[in-house]
């Protein structure tokens, strides 16, 4: 039900919806810096989301479609966002802008993170990584990940630390990788998001593109064949200097994890397939 409103609504519209609610009242909020929310409540994480027949929201949240198609309508939010960024920078018509995915980075450090302390060793000398989409399809290609120079498999009998390691070789590996998935949920359940991660992982991209020096980081970027896949953009190793993305580190996959490479690049062409624009 829609009450009279100086906004224009009425029943039957195909809406769009503002789904941040600032509390109005820390420090941000009464600078006008309402995205900087102290108590930020997400739809879809501090509060419920939309996946239901009907919702409730606040008529000034609520935006007018303009005769956009319902399936495109989704989009508006993520679109903000990058709007939002390009007015901050003040980019003028004629200028390079660098654009990268961050792709699975948050990952790939989460998965550092668990696989150091099972093996009692500094993430830095932990070398693995989170290939695939952002999301439920991506995958740890076990066959490269190797902790200080030994694959991953065989460091415990060669480590002076192997009685206290209970590393069981390949049936752990499911375990490690749900972990990592399911991570930013269970981090937004104890603190109710997790941008502070996201943050940390632009601030290492941002020294990236001030280097010379290459860095590896599972970066998102276009497929133009590589592993078989094209056109779509999925997370593997590459290098990043100040020159952008300078190129893929096209490592040698086992068939099995191309496969899985390839199954994860066709969950991302099924949605944009779906997409109407």
């Amino acid at each position: 039900e829609v009450e009279d409103n100086e906004y224009g609504l009425k029943k039957g519209m195909i809406v769009t919806c503002n789904p941040y609610f600032n509390c109005t009242k820390c420090s941000s909020c009464r600078r006008g810096i309402v995205n900087a929310c102290m108590d930020n409540q997400t739809m879809g994480c501090q509060r419920d989301g939309a996946f239901a027949h009907y919702i409730t929201m606040p008529i000034e949240r609520i935006y007018d479609g303009k005769g956009l198609p319902a399936k495109t309508l989704p989009l508006i939010e993520p679109f903000c966002i990058s709007l939002h960024g390009v007015q901050r920078a003040n980019i003028k018509p004629g200028e390079k802008v660098l654009i990268i995915g961050s792709g699975t980075i948050l990952d790939t450090s989460r998965l550092q993170s668990a696989l150091a302390k099972r093996f009692f060793i500094s993430p830095k000398n932990v070398h693995a990584h989170v290939y695939g989409e952002h999301g439920d399809s991506s995958f740890v290609p076990w066959s490269l990940v190797h902790i200080a120079n030994n694959h991953i498999d065989e460091y415990k009998q060669l480590s002076p630390d192997g009685e206290r390691i209970t590393w069981k070789g390949a049936e752990e590996y499911e375990a490690i990788e749900q972990f990592v998935k399911t991570s930013g949920g269970q981090v937004i359940k104890a603190k109710g998001a997790t941008f502070y991660a996201v943050a940390m992982s632009v601030c290492h991209l941002c020294k990236c593109v001030q280097s010379t020096a290459g860095t590896a980081v599972t970066v998102s970027t276009m497929m133009h064949g590589e592993y078989g896949v094209s056109d779509v953009c999925l997370s593997t190793l590459a290098l990043v200097d100040n020159q952008g993305v300078r190129g893929k580190i096209l490592n040698q996959l086992t068939d099995g994890e191309i496969d899985k490479l390839r199954a994860s690049a066709e969950k991302l062409k099924e949605v944009i397939r779906q997409v109407e624009i």
